[in-house]
């Protein structure tokens, strides 16, 4: 099973969007929490 954003070190679930896109902190981007494109995992 493949890691998803949601498990990602740097990502900020307090700041999920209507769309359900959360920033990750360490690049400030949005991704939704199913995505596999947060570089740093728990």
């Amino acid at each position: 099973m493949s890691k998803t954003c949601g498990e990602c070190t740097y990502i900020d679930l307090s700041t999920g969007d209507i769309y359900g896109k959360f920033i990750c902190e360490r690049k400030w981007e949005r991704h939704l929490a199913t995505d596999l494109e947060c570089g740093s995992f728990l």
